[in-house]
């Protein structure tokens, strides 16, 4: 983390701090925004978008999975779509060669993104309307979150993962590491 990283979060959190009416929504859009900010570089092209997307969708559908029916859907749509609104403003950010961009590379294409999300969006709702309150179906997401995090800490299973995504894109796997995999997640261990 570098003092430009510190400046930029000193400076969110007096505006958070005086936005009091708006604190929620600000500190959500905040934790969004520094997800993708803190995402360190890959080497494959877009993973460093594309990993804390997947983890943001995991943890939206883990959510789903374990809300109760007399939950408010009204909220929960709303911060849905402030969330999918927000991705989509950190794609469309590589249009604009000025302040692109917040990621540490280009994301990808607006259009990829929105498939994604759209994707994304479609299990959620499916998880909401025909599974609520699943403990089995909730114990299958936390299984796949905790699997996905040894992946990604588990130096010989990272790079197996690195090798897989670059035989898929068609580039060199002798180049496959396991930083290739890096994500937010796996870099919280450094800082405990």
């Amino acid at each position: 983390m570098t003092l430009t990283h510190l400046s930029l979060f000193a400076l969110a959190a007096l505006i958070i701090r005086v936005a009091s009416r708006w604190r929620d929504w600000a500190m959500f859009v905040v934790s969004l925004l520094a997800i993708y900010f803190l995402q360190p570089v890959t080497a494959i092209q877009y993973l460093d978008f594309w990993l804390p997307t997947l983890t943001l969708a995991l943890i939206g559908f883990l959510y789903a999975v374990n809300r109760s029916s007399n939950d408010s859907t009204r909220d929960d749509l709303i911060t849905a779509l402030v969330a999918i609104l927000i991705l989509l403003a950190l794609g469309s950010l590589r249009y604009f060669d000025s302040i692109c961009c917040l990621t540490p590379s280009t994301p990808p294409d607006l259009w990829r993104i929105a498939i994604v999300l759209g994707v994304a969006a479609v299990i959620a709702v499916a998880i909401i309307r025909f599974a609520p309150n699943n403990p089995r179906l909730a114990s299958a997401f936390f299984i796949l979150f905790i699997v996905l995090l040894l992946i990604i800490k588990t130096e010989p299973l990272a790079r197996g993962v690195s090798a897989i995504i670059r035989s898929a894109l068609g580039r060199d796997v002798s180049l496959a590491s396991a930083g290739d995999v890096q994500c937010l997640a796996s870099l919280t261990s450094h800082f405990v």
